[in-house]
């Protein structure tokens, strides 16, 4: 198999004739990097060993990324993850409306107006999307903020804007 990488791998016999075979990497430059750190009985064990080691060694992180993103859950599965995801979205948005407008949970439908039924202000509304970016480390544009109208409308931006890369973390003080 042939593997593009900086290191080239050299193996060696220990001593004279007979004795056992090892393995070396060195960089572009010629130094050592790592050697071996068992014998081997031939030499196509030293160079199979030697070349898991080297493939080791140029295992980038976007070749790792790669990898993870293929074995990454579809299907059911995935599907499931997602609904369970959305399912924190919907209880996370929910807590910092309900503090920010200080009602009870059972008030917070979807078809709840913010200025109408939670009675948010100009103000209150900044406030909310601040505390939103804050929360699932998201950017809301104030084009997105102009169009918050019901609590729909604030779960459909937040989960856009965590679709788009933001991590659902926890929160950075409780």
């Amino acid at each position: 198999m042939l593997i593009l990488s900086p290191y080239r791998l050299v193996t060696s016999r220990r001593g004279s004739p007979g004795l056992p075979f090892d393995w070396e990497i060195h960089d572009a430059a010629g130094a050592e990097v790592t050697r071996s750190p068992v014998t081997f009985r031939s030499r196509h064990e030293a160079v199979t060993e030697g070349e898991k080691a080297v493939r080791a060694l140029t295992d980038t992180a976007a070749m790792r990324e790669s990898r993870d993103r293929r074995a990454a859950p579809r299907g059911p599965v995935r599907a499931l993850q997602t609904e369970v995801a959305m399912e924190d979205v919907r209880e996370r948005v929910s807590r910092v409306l309900a503090e920010q407008f200080q009602v009870p949970d059972e008030r917070l439908t979807e078809a709840a107006t913010l200025d109408r039924d939670l009675g948010a202000t100009s103000l209150d509304l900044v406030e909310v999307v601040m505390s939103l970016e804050d929360e699932f480390s998201i950017d809301i544009s104030d084009d997105e903020a102009s169009r918050l109208n019901t609590v729909g409308d604030v779960l459909a931006c937040v989960a856009a804007g965590v679709r788009r890369g933001a991590s659902l973390r926890a929160p950075i003080s409780q």
